[in-house]
């Protein structure tokens, strides 16, 4: 059990954000991503909305739109179909050093009608700020 416990804090320490939304449909939630431009003197303010649309036959289908560009993710329960990447940095070529935001469909509750999503933020280079919205309707 004591191993158990040191992989889960282990695995939580490797993210620099983490936020938990509970929302319903199309209950849109709007954050900013605050990041240096590539000589690193100015601050780029980008936009992330993002909402879930449909939930049936235990898959979701979660809208995305960064920068103005929009994008749709069918997630499901399941290794490797739980989670929408998203890269925030596109200035490096190592894959281990490029920003990025991750948001994983956890769990749907049929009565409420609410899904569960976590957003977790890596961010190696400590490049990037986030301001974590509210839900907005």
């Amino acid at each position: 059990m004591l191993l158990l416990a040191t992989s889960l804090t282990e695995a939580d320490s490797f993210w620099d954000y983490q936020y938990t939304y509970r929302l319903k449909k199309d209950q849109a939630v709007k954050m900013t991503v605050l990041k240096p431009d590539l000589k690193g003197e100015r601050q780029k303010q980008s936009e992330l909305i993002f909402r879930w649309t449909l939930y049936t036959d235990g898959r979701l289908v979660l809208l995305m739109q960064y920068e103005g560009f929009p994008t749709q993710h069918i997630l499901e329960r399941g290794y490797k179909r739980d989670a929408a990447r998203l890269y925030l940095r596109d200035d490096y070529n190592r894959e281990d050093l490029r920003s990025y935001l991750l948001i994983r469909f956890v769990e749907f509750d049929p009565k409420r009608r609410v899904a569960t999503l976590d957003l977790m933020v890596k961010d190696p280079q400590k490049r990037v700020h986030i301001i974590f919205g509210e839900h907005k309707k």
